[in-house]
């Protein structure tokens, strides 16, 4: 092969010649060597928590339980408080209002949707939604569902809805 020379040697493994991965591991330790310095032992602990006196007895005025089950594995979702009311649904669709002084139920609706995030609110709604891409939308004042409140969003639902006006 004449008349083709490689004078620095590049893309040739042997003495002198510097790789890529040579580099990178280089570079990883400078990277590690730097992230030891951060943690000194010099540095000065926190300081000591101290007992809280004269605190405030805590007890339960009222406990419920709600919620069922969606392919073996129950769904937490964070309730809604507003208006001296909590509203809780649950995987398979339930979504309840009790009063959130006693905790007596309100009403209960079973829309039959496969709930998949949290309830949220605004403008007088609550709002769910679910595993076939869908909002939900119910009245709060008796959780009645007019159809027309029904839409698409394109995906499964992870977060809960929110209702404002623009």
């Amino acid at each position: 092969m004449q008349g083709r020379t490689n004078p620095a040697g590049v893309g040739r493994a042997g003495a002198g010649n510097v790789s890529v991965r040579g580099i990178a591991g280089a570079l990883l330790l400078a990277l590690l060597a730097g992230c030891s310095s951060i943690m000194t032992p010099d540095r000065e602990p926190p300081p000591k928590l101290t007992a809280l006196e004269g605190g405030l007895p805590v007890r339960a005025l009222w406990s419920t339980s709600f919620g069922a089950k969606l392919e073996g594995q129950y769904q937490r979702f964070a309730p809604v408080v507003e208006g001296g009311k909590l509203f809780v649904a649950d995987g398979e669709g339930r979504v309840a209002s009790l009063d959130a002084a006693s905790g007596k139920t309100l009403w209960v609706v079973e829309t039959k949707a496969k709930i998949s995030a949290g309830l949220g609110s605004g403008e007088g709604l609550l709002l769910a939604g679910t595993r076939n891409a869908e909002v939900l939308a119910l009245r709060k004042d008796d959780g009645f569902q007019p159809g027309r409140w029904q839409g698409s969003v394109g995906g499964q639902n992870r977060r809960a809805p929110r209702a404002f006006r623009t």
